[in-house]
């Protein structure tokens, strides 16, 4: 009968493997759901926060500026996203407050779960870890 003797360094590789797959998975699935909300495209990312910071700006003017030079990336959406500068950036902000809301607990709950899954000592904890992350996930109901 052949005996098969595995070493701590190996059940610790396959572990830390298992762990790394894991996360990865975490990662993928967060994105999928922040994919349903934000554009990803490369720099796009760059832009929301401009905007972000260019739509505070300018609802913060004491009177609306005949000059918009300083706001390029809410002038670019008019007309598309609301017909006035003002609208373009009400809906911006309005949109990040949606945003922000959905991104603070799915960043808790994937943070949660990496946390979970580096501390999981075997496959079976590391799945549940997953698992629940999951459930996280689906919509209510």
């Amino acid at each position: 009968m052949i005996t098969l003797n595995r070493t701590s360094d190996s059940i610790a590789l396959e572990l830390a493997t298992q762990q790394a797959s894991a996360i990865v998975a975490i990662n993928e699935a967060a994105g999928a759901v922040r994919a349903q909300y934000i554009t990803i495209i490369p720099g796009q990312e760059m832009l929301y926060p401009e905007k972000r910071d260019e739509a505070r700006a300018y609802v913060a003017e004491p009177t609306p500026p005949t000059d918009l030079s300083d706001y390029e990336l809410l002038e670019a959406e008019i007309g598309i996203t609301a017909p006035t500068i003002a609208e373009v950036a009400q809906v911006i902000l309005n949109l990040y407050a949606l945003w922000k809301g959905i991104a603070a607990p799915l960043e808790t709950f994937r943070l949660g779960a990496i946390n979970s899954v580096e501390a999981a000592t075997s496959q079976a904890e590391i799945d549940a870890a997953v698992a629940t992350f999951m459930s996280q996930l689906e919509p209510p109901g």
